[in-house]
């Protein structure tokens, strides 16, 4: 640029809708996450031999360790990951047009939104070595379908990580340390955290024993189950986001905590609570709990507004539905 080199590509710097290919010179040394998002017709990713911190393999931009798959080029179909790569970054996949992934054993990290909105994709086989999957890391990827092997090294899994999908079961082995599938929900290993439904799943009712329900748990399920049991203690935040049915929710009575967004973006019309909950109550279809004078929850009908509250400082002290 003038007299001085390219050093970094910044966030979203390309929207040429029309570029095919893009080459990396060897003065740059950072490309920023997004970069090359809005280059809908890219196929091909080069790198200068001698650039020292980047490399392109069969015009995939990788770390020059080659441990890291930072970018793919939008129209690219199919990708077989090569072998000694460790993470997929975030967002490397994002909004892709990708068909197929197969990915070698030896990968250890899925990261944040990295196959975010892969509408096409019907093929991305976990390897066991995978240890952590990002928050949203395959949300929107409508094409994954039926049964989900999960793999068996599985440590983390971050919320909305399949949010959107047409999974119908998960499945992990029982040497998985951390979790536990029962009828192909998702569990913690004790089975008291019901982590993750798959979102195609008919569930008739709720799993027994459940004590908390997870951090979007239940996030783009199309019908749970209308009565939260007794056992229930506790819902997480954003645990029914995206849910369609039914009408109502009723909260058992054993519920003390029910974190924010819980109910959020859903078509849900009103919550009901157990009349033997001493925490929650509700009236004009406005959730309160008898802990704080002021409103938790009102879910009104999909043209009324969804409130959520926590404290009278930076939450609301009066609602009107």
């Amino acid at each position: 640029v003038g007299n001085k080199p390219l050093v970094e590509v910044g966030k979203m710097t390309w929207t040429c809708s029309g570029v095919l290919q893009i080459g990396i010179p060897k003065t740059i040394t950072n490309i920023a996450t997004l970069a090359f998002n809005d280059c809908r017709s890219l196929a091909s990713i080069i790198v200068a031999a001698n650039n020292s911190r980047y490399t392109a393999i069969q015009g995939v931009l990788y770390d020059k360790s080659e441990k890291t798959l930072l970018s793919c080029p939008h129209v690219m179909k199919e990708l077989s990951v090569p072998n000694g790569v460790e993470r997929i970054a975030d967002f490397a996949f994002f909004n892709c047009s990708i068909e197929s992934v197969q990915m070698p054993e030896g990968v250890r990290s899925i990261g944040e939104s990295a196959f975010y909105n892969c509408y096409s994709m019907r093929e991305c086989r976990l390897p066991s070595t995978v240890q952590e999957i990002g928050v949203m890391a395959f949300g929107q990827c409508y094409e994954l379908r039926g049964e989900y092997t999960l793999p068996s090294a599985l440590k983390s899994l971050g919320k909305g990580a399949f949010f959107r999908t047409s999974i119908r079961d998960f499945v992990i082995d029982d040497t998985n340390e951390s979790f536990r599938t029962v009828d192909g929900i998702l569990f913690d290993k004790q089975g008291t955290t019901l982590v993750l439904c798959p979102p195609q799943k008919q569930l008739q009712s709720y799993p027994e024993g459940i004590i908390r329900i997870g951090e979007s748990a239940f996030a783009s399920v199309k019908s749970v189950p209308r009565y939260i049991p007794d056992s229930v203690l506790e819902i997480g935040r954003g645990a029914f986001n995206d849910v369609w049915s039914p009408d109502c929710i009723t909260v058992g009575a054993n519920v003390t905590n029910i974190g924010t967004y819980a109910f959020e973006s859903t078509h849900i019309k009103y919550i009901d609570v157990s009349s033997k909950n001493q925490t929650f109550f509700v009236r004009n279809r406005i959730l309160y709990d008898r802990r704080i004078p002021w409103p938790w929850y009102g879910v009104g009908r999909l043209d009324q507004i969804h409130l959520v509250a926590h404290s009278a400082p930076y939450g609301i002290e009066k609602a009107v539905l």
